[in-house]
């Protein structure tokens, strides 16, 4: 009995020491790996602003608002001079600056994650290819359209549909061009202030020549690499990069 008790306790005592070292050893691998995940360099996930995705819905309301009327005013269902022509007014004040300084508010952080390759590669993606795919869709649609639509197209306007945009497809060539262009100026050490500097000297351009007319520049290379835009919303463009600096440390 006596025998059996001493066999029993040593049993007990050596499985209470075996728990203690599995324990102690399993401590040891989860702290092992808690360092390892520390030290990792995976980036962490990126917070995405709800607020700006607030912001970005409200702009393109607004822009779904602005064509319809444009639209209707071309259709003659409404006419100009009511109430609706002066919130059309309203809306194309700002809409589209707007887009571009929300545009310049991402561009720091896409640039940091991708270098300015990547972010070429990113934008022609995202930009240009839309652009071609959609460009066809719409003129296709206008030419099979004919007699039907506000803006009637021929079969040669289809065939040379993406370029140069028309049409409200200027948009994306215009975002492309200004982040393509920032982005190869940001990889030049102070990349900011001198996109700063060209930010002002454009502003002052435009207020000395009025260049924000469409049909004042005569230039062959701007008309023909559709730069008119581009010239005019870059400084909102520049502003929404200024106006949150924060954004790249995140």
């Amino acid at each position: 009995m006596t025998r059996a008790c001493r066999q029993l306790s040593q049993m007990t005592v050596a499985s209470m020491f075996g728990w203690i070292g599995r324990k102690k050893t399993q401590n040891q691998d989860f702290q092992k790996a808690e360092k390892l995940a520390q030290n990792s360099e995976c980036p962490p996930k990126p917070i995405r602003m709800i607020g700006h995705d607030y912001v970005k819905a409200f702009a393109i309301t607004l822009v779904v608002i602005g064509h319809t009327l444009r639209g209707l005013f071309s259709a003659n269902i409404i006419p100009e001079e009511s109430i609706w022509a002066v919130i059309d007014k309203g809306i194309y004040l700002f809409h589209m600056p707007l887009f571009f300084f929300l545009s310049g508010v991402f561009i720091q952080r896409s640039f940091l994650r991708r270098g300015v390759s990547g972010l070429i590669k990113h934008n022609f993606i995202n930009l240009i290819i839309p652009l071609i795919i959609w460009s066809y869709i719409q003129t296709s649609l206008q030419y099979a359209s004919t007699g039907n639509v506000n803006t009637p197209v021929n079969l040669q306007d289809v065939l040379m549909a993406p370029f140069p945009p028309k049409q409200q497809f200027w948009f994306l060539w215009t975002l492309f061009l200004i982040s393509c262009f920032s982005g190869i100026i940001l990889q030049v050490k102070n990349g900011k202030y001198i996109l700063g500097v060209l930010a002002i000297l454009t502003v002052s351009t435009l207020c000395i020549t009025n260049l924000s007319r469409y049909d004042s520049v005569d230039s062959k290379i701007i008309e023909i690499l559709e730069l008119r835009q581009a010239i005019i919303y870059f400084p909102y463009f520049i502003m929404g990069m200024v106006f949150t600096p924060y954004y790249a440390s995140r």
